[in-house]
């Protein structure tokens, strides 16, 4: 599974950040959000999601993370905020929020997908 982003499509508004954040941490926080967008040029923007590697699972001693259902996620019990996982993830794709316990990844959860209003992302199985 993984997001699929056309970069040509998108416009920065970021809608897809406060979907994700609503979907999974009940707020529209876009620093709470799973994915990041960042504007690369005047006109163009790149898109920080997590593409199922499994470097952070290999890195975490704590063994915080692990994969259900084909997708990575995080037992915030067992977590202790090393950071090790952020180290070692080759797409920038895992991120922190002051409030949170846990790192925060793509859960694939389709919430960005379903509220692009350009159509620049598709959840691919």
């Amino acid at each position: 599974m993984k997001i699929k982003f056309y970069p040509e499509r998108c416009t920065g508004c970021k809608i897809c950040e406060m979907a994700c954040s609503i979907r999974n941490e009940n707020v529209i926080n876009p620093s709470k959000a799973r994915l990041r967008i960042y504007r690369e040029a005047m006109d163009k923007f790149i898109i920080k999601i997590c593409d199922l590697c499994g470097e952070c699972i290999k890195v975490c001693n704590p063994k915080a993370i692990y994969m259900e259902n084909g997708v990575f996620k995080v037992d915030d019990k067992k977590c202790n905020m090393c950071l090790e996982c952020l180290k070692a993830c080759p797409q920038d794709a895992i991120f922190t929020h002051k409030d949170l316990r846990y790192p925060l990844f793509c859960i694939f959860c389709g919430a960005c997908v379903a509220n692009c209003p350009q159509k620049a992302l598709e959840l691919v199985r």
